[in-house]
């Protein structure tokens, strides 16, 4: 009797695995869209009871499987399951799963106000209402010096110093007016430099106002590439120039004179090595220093 009782017991235990193995699981489909039904792909459709989740398909459209071995054998239990996305209130819906079934619940997400972070400068004088980013040495009043820093505080035990940084600009005087009349002279500069463009785009991306020494017109201009026509014959440039109406003054007209200088054939140049050094590795420890 014994070892037919076990190999009954056997029998009934592989054919309880066969079974749980066949059960096909449950599933949750449907579609994650906003209001006016556009849809919103990245968006995270969970539940949270069964440690199951899933993301949303370009259209919007998704579709959650349950593993069999997470239900309970008990039918018609009810779940919770929630869609969510950044920049739209969170939605959950209650559900009941069932194993080989698949439950159609779709989701309309409203609009949430995101909450920013922001930085509120307050200045003295008209004089000192520029915005200081960290290290920016171009302010010399009182009140730029304490406007904004966000130096972190030293771990415990580490002995600090004051803000090391030699980012500092020229002082731009602005040109007096001249009339043509008494001086018919005008200069061009045959360097291009577009560096100012880029710093003050620095500037704005972290939310800061740019030092005003920092912001040269003339480098934001060329920052940009211009169709001008190549120099013909013995001429160094071209000059392309043209008159225009003023918009904040019609009884002024504006004259945009470009340069173009010979561009030089650079494929046939041969093989040239850059190397490049620093010094004082530990003035490189600070996010403001030693960019590459």
């Amino acid at each position: 009797m014994k070892p037919i009782l076990v190999c009954t017991l056997l029998a009934l235990g592989s054919a309880g695995i066969a079974a749980a193995a066949t059960q096909e699981p449950a599933a949750v489909a449907g579609r994650v869209t906003n209001a006016s039904g556009a849809p919103l792909a990245g968006a995270v459709v969970r539940i949270t009871a069964l440690q199951a989740g899933t993301v949303t398909r370009p259209d919007g459209s998704y579709r959650l499987v349950v593993p069999a071995g997470r239900l309970p054998a008990a039918p018609g239990q009810r779940y919770t399951v929630t869609a969510s996305t950044l920049g739209y209130q969170t939605l959950s819906a209650r559900i009941t799963l069932a194993l080989g079934a698949t439950v159609t619940q779709d989701f309309v997400l409203e609009p949430a106000a995101v909450a920013l972070e922001g930085i509120v400068v307050n200045a003295a004088t008209a004089e000192a209402q520029r915005v200081r980013i960290r290290g920016a040495n171009s302010v010399s009043t009182a009140a730029d010096a304490g406007a904004y820093s966000t130096a972190a505080p030293a771990p415990p035990g580490q002995v600090t110093r004051g803000e090391f940084n030699t980012e500092n600009y020229a002082a731009i005087d602005e040109s007096p007016f001249l009339a043509v009349r008494g001086n018919p002279l005008s200069t061009f500069s045959i360097d291009v430099d577009r560096a100012s463009y880029s710093n003050v785009r620095r500037f704005l991306r972290a939310g800061q106002a740019p030092p005003k020494d920092a912001v040269r017109i003339e480098e934001l201009l060329n920052y940009f590439p211009y169709a001008y026509p190549e120099p013909r014959g013995e001429h160094p440039f071209s000059v392309v120039a043209e008159v225009g109406p003023c918009p904040w003054n019609p009884g002024h007209r504006l004259v945009h004179v470009g340069l173009q200088g010979r561009h030089v054939d650079t494929r046939e140049l041969p093989a040239s090595t850059w190397s490049s050094w620093s010094t004082s590795p530990g003035r490189c420890s600070r996010p403001t220093s030693c960019r590459w």
